[in-house]
């Protein structure tokens, strides 16, 4: 208390500050929390260590000299509420100074938890919808929904509206299906309310879409394998929603967006060529800016690319050179380090397209190891299906395993196109006439129930391998 006593009320300021982040705390911080007090930044440094109250690392660290002197002092601060806010908002700004627009993850998360305590805590908002976005780019969905959460209470509109367009889908990903219809409904009615007419044909198609089970397959890159009857008028509002766009209404966010749940209509409906010509306009219209994109339109750009090369893949077409060149310009964007299982996927694709299957297997194994790490068990049960087609000529017994995991996770989701794509593997791979006869028959029951246009190739594929595979 003595060494506090004979410190001037800017270094006390300080070392309060100090207290309430933390035991340590890193040089720019320090050096801006310095420059916030009106006084000299190197007389408030050389108060503090005359009091000998902080100790440096090698690394330039500053750390409090004891811990019981970092207790002491922060149980000082901690019985003055309104004071504890007052040094959030003081620390926070001095973040925003430190950090500016190039923060971290992490310094994102820290930022909006010292505005969130403060006395102005909507002042978070903007930084959890960043660390929101980031937490997406090292596929951590839970923690991308907390920070969305987040941001949306203490958000005004219309970013509110875009916050549920990101959130609703990972709520749909996480099995949090309820809550995401409760979001999805809170919003449609307040963009009809406030008359955000833009918004609210977009939530209503969406409302649509994410009924179908194949909706959550193709938002996490799953590949379509048969064709179904979607209600024409989800892509009427949406087409309606995109023409409202214009002059002062324009928002390339929201624009994306639409794009994006048409292209995932076209799939669903196999309009394939529509679906391709909505994912080159998203890659047309973001590609020039992908070195100055936030994160959520680098993550918009690759899955369009991702779900171009999931289209191609079943049938190449001329553009295949130049997707591989756009694959490789996104590959190494710093944003998408994290997507790992997801970029190891989409090469693993493009490696098929270019007949390197061994490369693209050898790929497809990691990517399957990066995919059960992260816990996403829709993207693990479809690599599982794809690397099973990949090596099911070399490693029958293996492709047959993998398609039985598959089958089993797909049931377990309701992952349709996975569980068919499944079922027609275990038909070809399986070794065993009746194993094999009872697999087909659960597969053309399961077409008859999914109601489609026609039936799908996968069925006859497996129709095939039982009347012409020799079984032991």
């Amino acid at each position: 208390s003595r060494a506090l006593n004979s410190l001037s009320n800017e270094a006390r300021t300080v070392v309060f500050a100090m207290a309430i982040i933390g035991e340590s705390c890193e040089p720019g911080l320090f050096s801006s929390i310095c420059d916030s007090v009106p006084a000299d930044r190197e007389s408030i440094r050389a108060e503090l260590f005359r009091a000998n109250l902080f100790s440096r690392d090698s690394d330039g660290t500053l750390r409090f000299s004891h811990s019981k002197i970092y207790e002491y002092i922060f149980s000082l601060v901690n019985t003055n509420t309104q004071q504890v806010r007052s040094l959030h908002f003081f620390i926070a700004r001095a973040m925003e100074n430190a950090y500016g627009e190039q923060a971290n993850g992490q310094q994102l998360i820290a930022l909006t938890d010292h505005f969130r305590q403060s006395d102005q805590p909507k002042l978070c908002a903007p930084y959890a919808a960043r660390a929101g976005s980031y937490m997406l780019s090292i596929d951590n969905p839970q923690e991308a929904l907390r920070c969305f959460k987040l941001a949306f209470s203490y958000s005004e509109l219309p970013a509110k509206f875009d916050l549920v367009l990101l959130m609703h889908p990972l709520m749909m990903q996480l099995g949090q299906n309820y809550e995401a219809s409760i979001y999805l409904d809170r919003v449609r009615d307040l963009a009809l309310d406030r008359c955000f007419r833009e918004y609210e044909l977009t939530f209503s198609a969406m409302s649509v879409l994410c009924r179908c089970p194949e909706y959550m397959e193709i938002y996490l890159g799953v590949s379509p394998c048969y064709k179904l009857p979607v209600d024409r008028n989800c892509e009427a509002l949406l087409l309606e929603a995109r023409s409202l766009l214009t002059g002062e209404k324009s928002n390339p966010f929201l624009n994306n967006q639409i794009l994006r749940l048409l292209s995932i209509f076209y799939i669903i409906s196999g309009e394939y060529d529509n679906a391709l010509d909505t994912l080159w306009q998203i890659i047309g219209q973001n590609l020039v800016l992908s070195d100055h994109s936030d994160v959520v339109t680098t993550i918009l750009l690759y899955t369009s690319l991702r779900d171009v090369i999931l289209l191609m893949n079943q049938s190449p077409g001329q553009r295949t050179e130049e997707v591989i060149e756009l694959e490789k310009q996104l590959y190494n964007s710093s944003p998408l380090q994290g997507m790992l299982a997801n970029n190891l996927g989409t090469q693993a694709l493009l490696k098929n397209l270019q007949g390197k299957t061994e490369e693209g297997a050898n790929l497809m194994n990691t990517c399957i190891s990066e995919a059960r790490r992260s816990g996403n068990k829709i993207a693990l049960a479809n690599m599982l299906a794809t690397q099973a087609m990949l090596i099911r000529r070399t490693a029958p017994e293996k492709s047959y395993s993998m398609n039985f995991e598959a089958y089993t996770l797909s049931r377990e989701l309701n992952a349709k196109y996975t569980l068919v794509r499944a079922l027609t593997g275990l038909v070809i791979t399986c070794s065993s006439r009746t194993d094999a006869e009872h697999y087909y028959d659960e597969l053309e029951r399961l077409i008859q129930q999914l109601g489609c246009d026609s039936p799908p190739d996968k069925l006859e594929t497996a129709k095939r391998a039982l009347q012409n595979k020799d079984f032991r």
